[in-house]
Parts: C-alpha cells; sequence; structure tokens
C-alpha cells in the first residue's frame, strides 16, 4: 500500500488532479450508488426506483470523471 501511495505520487505532478478524480468518484458512490445498492438490497419491491438511481448515479460519475479529464486535458488544474 505505501508502495502504491509512493508511485501514485511520483506520477501525478499535481494533487488537484488526484483531488478531482477521488471527488468526482467518491462523492457519487456515497450519495447515489450505496443508498441505491442497499435498497435494492433490503427492499426488493422498490427495485425499480433503486435501478434508476443506480443510472442517474452512473450517468453523474460519468459527467464527473469527463468534466476532470476535460480540466486535465486543458491545463486547468487549480482549485
Amino acid at each position: 500500500l505505501v508502495a502504491l501511495a509512493l508511485g501514485a505520487s511520483l506520477a501525478i505532478p499535481n494533487i488537484w488532479i488526484a483531488f478531482s478524480f477521488v471527488g468526482s468518484t467518491v462523492s457519487v458512490v456515497i450519495g447515489f450508488l450505496m443508498p441505491a445498492l442497499c435498497a435494492l438490497r433490503s427492499a426488493p419491491a422498490r427495485s425499480r426506483t433503486a435501478a434508476l438511481m443506480l443510472l442517474v448515479g452512473l450517468a453523474v460519475s460519468a459527467t464527473g470523471v469527463g468534466n476532470s479529464v476535460c480540466s486535465i486535458i486543458r491545463g486547468d488544474t487549480r482549485p
């Protein structure tokens, strides 16, 4: 784990790049995907709502990661 962290810190030139990817993925997982997965497991009768929430979460995640990639390509990596 320490070697992985060292390799990532040497490979990523700016900490804001890592923050943008972590923020765009973890916030979606906590806000959309985990509640939807818990709802699918605990209340199968509401599976349609939970599946819709999963799809919305995946769309929001793709948008966030895409925005992070576009900002890195443009060179805009400041906070």
